[in-house]
Order: C-alpha cells, then structure tokens, then sequence
C-alpha cells in the first residue's frame, strides 16, 4: 500500500512538471509538421511519410487522437504527456520486475536447478525494499528528467517511442522470468509499432531481440525450458514480417537523407557529447569537452556494470543502451550521420531504469539510499532548470502577435509572403482567419526535412503568380537567429520596403516586412506634384 501510494506521488510530480507551459508555448516546426500530418486521412497520412524522414505510425495514432480528442495544438500536444505518463509507470513496473528475487535463479540459469516458482500475470509481488526502491526511483528520474519532460510537451514522437520501448522490454523480461506465450504475442504488435515509430525505434528492437535470442540459446543449451529458443526465433520473425511492409518506404527515405539531411557532416565530438546532450537537455548548464568525456564515462560505467550484474533484467538494460549506441556510431560512420542526442532518447529511458536497478542493488542500506537521493536531487535539477526555461519561453509574445498584427494592417486581398514551408506551417498554426498567406517559392525546391511532404500546391506563391495578382502591397514573414541564419522573401527591385517589425519568438526573431509596388509609388507621388501645382 506504502508503495502504490509513492508511486502515485510520482506520477503526480512528473504529471505537474509536464503541465507547466503545456499550451502557452508556441508551436515550432516539428510541432506544426505534426499538426498538418494529423489531418491527413490515413492512407494519406502513409503516402506523405515516406517523403518525410520518420515511419508513420506516430502520425497515424496523432490523426487518430485528434478525431477523438480534437485537433487543437493543446489536445494534441497532450497526446505526447499521455505517453510520457505511460513511460513513468512503465518504469517502475520494469525497474521493480528487475528485481524480482523470486525469478533470480530462473534468469541466472543452472543446469542442476529447476527455477523456482515466479509470479504471474502482472502481479509484481514485492517482497522486499530494494525491489521497491529500484521500481520507485527509476519511476522518479523518468519523471524528473529535463529531456523526457521536455519531448513530453511537444507534438513529437519520442515519448511514444519510451513508452512503447518499457513496456515492450517489460513484457520480454516477464517472459524470461515467468514464461507465458500471450507475453510474447503481446510483444509483437509493441515491439513492431516501436520498429514504425521512429528508425530509431528499429535499433531498440534488435537489441531486444539479439539479447533474447542470445540468452535463450544460452539456456536452452543448459537444459532450462529448451523451447524459449523457437519461441524467440518465431517472435523475430513476425516482428521483422510486420516492419517488412515499410522497408520498401524506408529504403525511399534512406535515399532522401543521404541526398540531404539537417545534421550535417560526422563529427566525432558527436559520439561524446551526445550524452551531455541527453542529461542536460533543456537546461543552461552548458560543459566543456572534459565535462562531455566525464558524462560519457559515467555512462560507460554504468552500462558494464549493467552488463555484469546477476540479473538478467539489468544485463537487458545494459544492452538496450549500448547496441542502439553502437549502431547510431556505426552507422553515422560508414553511411550517414544520424547522431543527433533526442534520437537516443530510448536509449536514455533504458539507462535511467538501469541506474535504479544498480543504485537498488547496493548493499549497504545507508550507501544505497543516499546514493538514490543523490542521482535523484542531480536529475531533478534539469527538470527544475527546464522549467524556468519554459517559463522564459512562454513569456515570448512571438507567432500570435504577429498573426493578429497582420490580421490588423492589411487589406483583404493583400497577400502574405512567408520564407519558407517551416515558417508557413508555424503561421498557420495561429492563422485561422487570415487569408491570403503563403509560402514563398524561390524557383527552386526546399528540400524533404522542410515540410515539402505536408504542403499543398496551391499553397505556394511564386514571383509570377504575385506578378499575376491585383494590388500593389505585398507582406513578407522572414525569419532571423533561426536555424543557424537568416531566412527572408527576395523581392524585386519593383518592390520597396516600406515599413517592417521584428517580434521575438522562443526559437527565432520574426520579421514582418510590407511592400509596395514602385510604380504604385510613383504614381501616387505624381498625383500628389499635380495636385500641389494646381493649388
């Protein structure tokens, strides 16, 4: 009962520091490309994704979401604290089943022991404080996390990600321990929406699968339920079968990215500080190289004593961190880089679950309940550091402000320039009544991860269709500090500037620029010389 009752303080502390600026915050483009798709029809939806770069399976359960709850930039920026809840809860139930001494024996195995009996179902019979604590704390720094609090309140895919990663890895472990078929069945459908949720998502499930195949072959060899072995093999199939059907869209996006990507060039500097990046996301703690190598070491530490420990829950935990690294290394070095720290963020759930595991594991009582409240104070500092800055980001007057100043100062059939899909779909966020917006196109195609697949073609505006429209003003929404440089709406030199406004925005400074004609110009100033004369 003590137990349920902590567990519900935690959940009720992760859920009040993901509510905080839940909806004040304006939406950036990752958001708004989220927004778009989940208006898609499904078999739409799938079309566009693979002219994106993710699977669609995020895409399909937010358009699903958004029928059901609605479509609002709040209600869908909940459908990510749903998962995000789910992630906290899913690791105490996998922290605390890591622990479990009544399957001990069963998941260290020996050829001259039967394994004892094991609970059932989804009973978690604890029976002891180390149990309960490494359930508890694993609970609490998910909870606490600056990065898992952060992708929490954003209309993105990776808490879905965590969410599907514990408890698909949770149902795996209660197989190792206690057997059962429909935990495997129930494995499948998790294990392959994770596969379809991000590619990412794909690398986390070969861990999964490597580990089982590899630690039921062990066992079978030792005499202890021979038949896990099949079971696993069977279970990889039609894992692998249900992500198959993608792999013809999959190898369309790998084509994309390696033609061009947003992360740029391999740097390895990358392969260190990615995990600085994880532990302190969100927070303005920035560290220098050797603050970089030091994170990198702890984690390093921590994943080979995950590796050696008795359990084998703990040795999962440690292989759902190291193989997805390894491969994000392996592949950013022989074919395209895909180091970027979010992308690890199941990776980073896994770790955090093991950290309780090891921490739980420590003999002394006094040195293992310090040690909890230590990683646990150092974690909930980058969550109290990410609120403040959330705070700060909401405070940003930003894309409303300009929407409703535009809304106020043009005419009905002026037309708004904005430089560049991204930006546009932001714009339309917040736009609902304001006509005549579009994006800019320059003559040349932006390319796919700037939500050309999401656009629309009578959503473009280019120099001739502007040529071909009446009146003479024109605004432009450009884009400065943003994504490195300065984006902005090239005009001709027949248009003059003749007034602009800069209006601070969390993640850019938007400009607001209105134009006119010189020919209008000169005509209304040869209007005004006539008339002076006859007066």
């Amino acid at each position: 009962m003590r137990v349920g009752a902590l567990l519900l303080l935690v959940m009720f502390v992760g859920l009040l520091l993901r509510l905080h600026c839940l909806t004040t915050v304006h939406s950036w483009f990752d958001e708004s490309l989220g927004w778009r798709m989940a208006q898609f029809p499904p078999a739409e939806i799938v079309e566009r994704s693979e002219r994106n770069v993710h699977p669609p399976m995020h895409f399909l359960l937010l358009s699903g979401w958004s029928r059901v709850f609605g479509g609002s930039l709040a209600s869908l920026r909940f459908y990510s604290l749903f998962w995000g809840m789910g992630t906290i809860l899913g690791g105490f139930f996998l922290a605390a089943a890591a622990m479990n001494r009544s399957c001990m024996q069963f998941a260290s195995p020996s050829p001259h022991r039967e394994p004892p009996p094991a609970t059932t179902g989804w009973a978690i019979a604890l029976v002891d404080g180390q149990q309960a604590l490494a359930g508890l704390l694993a609970a609490l720094l998910i909870a606490l996390s600056s990065l898992h609090i952060d992708w929490s309140q954003q209309i993105k895919m990776y808490t879905l990600g965590t969410c599907l990663t514990i408890w698909s890895t949770w149902l795996l472990l209660r197989w190792f321990q206690c057997g059962g078929a429909w935990r495997l069945i129930g494995y499948v459908p998790l294990a392959a929406a994770l596969s379809l949720q991000h590619h990412y998502g794909t690398f986390t499930v070969f861990a999964q699968l490597t580990f089982a195949l590899l630690w039921s072959a062990r066992r079978s060899g030792q005499g202890i339920r021979k038949g896990d072995f099949t079971s696993i093999l069977v279970t990889t199939w039609a894992t692998s079968a249900l992500w198959s059907m993608w792999l013809p869209s999959f190898l369309v996006q790998r084509s994309l990215v390696k033609n061009s990507y947003w992360i740029g060039a391999f740097d390895w500097h990358r392969v260190v500080d990615v995990w600085s990046g994880l532990f302190l996301a969100k927070t303005s703690v920035h560290v220098s190289s050797v603050g970089s190598a030091a994170i990198a070491q702890f984690v390093l530490m921590s994943v080979l004593l995950l590796l050696v420990h008795r359990q084998a829950g703990a040795r999962l935990m440690g292989w759902l961190v190291l193989v997805p690294y390894a491969i994000a290394v392996g592949w950013s070095i022989w074919d395209q880089n895909v180091m970027a720290s979010r992308f690890l963020i199941n990776a980073h759930a896994c770790l955090l679950t093991g950290l309780a595991i090891l921490v739980a594991s420590i003999p002394a009582t006094s040195l293992r309940y310090g040690t909890a409240i230590v990683l646990a104070i150092g974690v909930g500092i980058t969550g109290c550091q990410q609120r403040v800055q959330r705070t700060k980001d909401a405070e940003m007057p930003g894309m409303p402000l300009v929407i409703s100043t535009l809304r106020e100062a043009k005419s009905a059939e002026e037309r708004v320039l904005v430089c560049n899909p991204m930006l546009y779909l932001n714009a339309c966020v917040y736009g609902e009544g304001l006509e005549d917006i579009y994006a800019f196109d320059p003559g040349q195609s932006f390319p796919h991860f700037q939500g050309t697949p999401v656009m629309k073609a009578e959503e473009y505006c280019s120099l001739t269709d502007l040529d071909a429209a009446t009146g003479d003003w024109v605004w432009t929404l450009d884009a400065e500090q943003w994504l490195g440089g300065t984006w902005k709406v090239q005009l001709p030199r027949e248009w003059r500037l003749q007034e602009e406004r800069r209006i601070r925005e969390w993640y850019a400074t938007l400009v607001i620029r209105a134009y006119r004609r010189e020919s209008a110009i000169v005509q209304v100033n040869s209007q005004a010389t006539g008339k002076g004369r006859e007066e």
